[in-house]
């Protein structure tokens, strides 16, 4: 019988929590930030979303709000196993406006990730005249805070009795009650609100498979390939006196991509899925 310590080595990987302070002035152009304007280089285009809003079926074109930078090199000493770009920003955006969930194929484009290596010229962009007030969000400095990060619940193991899943719960609400609720993050686990995410992302990304109507059939080739998927980031509701940026009623949305695109930086590849109660 493994003791409880083999398993939390086993289990544990590396995450970066993101504090947001609306107090603290972001900094320079380049600096890590959620919301305000974001650094670009010179001809960027806005990104939009074409598809249907909620309860129509007309197709419309709408600008994607702008989520967050992240400045590389600001956690790259956390980045324990060198995922993330070292240098350079990732820039983070989302259509809050019909906010798709990413179980339809037509979800693509609702979401985006840039990444401008070279940051020497960047500089801030206007939001688009056509972008609600609503969704051009407040601008607060990030903080990063590297941790190690466990699942909620561990994958099945015969081996393994209800006792030690007991004890594993236990341990597992101390470590999730010492970051608070409010949870924003990269890498790690994601902290799922309706379950397991990454075979969706295969299923819908990768295969063009609806799952908005429940289960669909599931192969080993999809089980095994959605091993290949992680998540970059994990963005929180954010409702406080300064701002308010609901996902859903209370949600998280979370990037993914896959290893390979990853490495390649292929950032284009990403997929968003949101959760919500």
């Amino acid at each position: 019988m493994r003791d409880m310590a083999d398993i939390m080595e086993k289990l544990k990987k590396s995450t970066i929590f993101m504090n947001l302070d609306f107090e603290k002035d972001a900094g320079e152009v380049c600096c890590s930030k959620y919301g305000g304007r974001p650094a670009v280089p010179q001809g960027f285009e806005w990104p939009y979303y074409e598809g249907s809003a909620i309860g129509s079926d007309s197709v419309e074109k709408f600008p994607l709000s702008f989520i967050a930078q992240l400045n590389c090199s600001d956690f790259a000493d956390m980045d324990n196993e060198k995922i993330l770009p070292s240098k350079g920003i990732l820039s983070f955006f989302y259509e809050c406006d019909t906010q798709k969930w990413g179980f339809d194929p037509k979800d693509r484009g609702c979401a985006r990730v840039y990444y401008f290596e070279d940051i020497s010229q960047l500089s801030l962009m206007d939001f688009p005249d056509d972008l609600k007030e609503d969704f051009r969000f407040a601008e607060a400095a990030i903080e990063y805070e590297p941790s190690d990060d466990y699942p909620e619940c561990p994958d099945y193991d015969p081996e393994l009795s209800d006792d030690v899943y007991d004890e594993y719960e236990k341990i597992y609400e101390e470590f999730y009650n010492k970051h608070g609720d409010f949870r924003c993050k990269l890498l790690g686990y994601p902290d799922t609100i309706q379950g397991d995410f990454f075979l969706e992302c295969e299923q819908v990304a990768e295969r063009g498979i609806y799952t908005g109507s429940g289960p669909t059939e599931i192969t080993e080739e999809m089980k095994n390939a959605a091993e290949d998927w992680i998540m970059i980031m994990q963005m929180d509701t954010v409702d406080n006196d300064k701002e308010v940026m609901m996902f859903g009623d209370c949600g998280r949305i979370y990037y993914c991509i896959r290893k390979q695109d990853l490495k390649e930086r292929r950032f284009d590849k990403i997929w968003l899925i949101l959760q919500c109660c």
